[in-house]
């Protein structure tokens, strides 16, 4: 078990030193012999990601998500990585759940009312990028996509005032 254990701290101190290959290599061991936890499986998707490996990262999520499905960083980044690939609609999905499980948090927000932007629901996107800034109110990401989705409805002026607030 220590051996595993350590495995799993040189696996994140690689990751932590953007050595992504070593990383990837270790997660991999560690996966062959079974002994990745969802938490191991978001670090070896992160790994893959930055490799190039883009349906690999996603398979690995996707891996997390089955051990634990309640586990909102890998709920944000499922919505995250199949939001990048153009699958907008199941991001949306993740999305939802990792804001159901962190609903205040604003990066998780800022992500959901991108996806409804790219899927044209502009009235939701607002929602949530009103939600985002109730609670984080000095985001600059947050205000900034508020500005997006109010020029996007027509509301020209609001946005301009909004933009302001972002810088």
């Amino acid at each position: 078990m220590s051996n595993v254990n350590n495995l799993k701290k040189q696996a994140i101190e690689f990751l932590c030193d953007k050595k992504y290959q070593s990383a990837y290599d270790v997660f991999n061991a560690l996966d062959n012999i079974g002994a990745c936890d969802a938490k191991d499986y978001a670090k070896y998707s992160e790994a893959s990601y930055f490799l190039g490996l883009y349906d690999e990262a996603e398979e690995y999520l996707r891996k997390g998500y089955k051990v634990e499905k309640r586990n909102p960083g890998i709920c944000y980044g499922l919505a995250y990585l199949l939001s990048t690939k153009g699958k907008n609609e199941d991001a949306l999905i993740f999305a939802e759940e990792a804001c159901r499980l962190k609903p205040k948090e604003g990066e998780y927000l800022s992500l959901k009312g991108n996806i409804l932007m790219s899927l044209h629901r502009y009235k939701d996107a607002l929602t949530c990028y009103e939600k985002g800034i109730a609670n984080n109110p000095t985001s600059f990401a947050l205000h900034n996509n508020l500005g997006n989705v109010l020029n996007s409805l027509g509301r020209l002026e609001e946005s301009l005032a909004v933009y302001k607030k972002a810088i």
